[in-house]
């Protein structure tokens, strides 16, 4: 009897770790999907002539920023400004 108990404990384990691991692959997947399309207006905005230039400023994002943050859109001040206002 109770090796039977552990044996459906067991295979329910297996399932739940099998889900959990399927989720984790796919917001892996969202995320990589994510990353790769802001690299892409990142590109796009090369090509416009427009990278690296804030759009809530218009000022000139510092290199070390867009090191950091390739795909960055806005500067630092900016980003703070937004987020002080996003947690009122």
């Amino acid at each position: 009897m109770i090796q039977v108990i552990l044996l459906l404990r067991s295979k329910y384990w297996k399932k739940v770790r099998r889900h959990y691991r399927k989720k984790k692959a796919g917001q892996l997947a969202q995320r990589q999907m994510k990353f790769i399309q802001h690299l892409q207006a990142a590109m796009v905005r090369i090509e416009n002539k427009t990278y690296g230039i804030c759009r809530e400023t218009g000022e000139l994002i510092p290199k070390e920023r867009l090191r950091a943050v390739p795909h960055a859109t806005l500067s630092i001040n900016a980003k703070k400004t937004r987020n002080k206002i996003g947690s009122l």
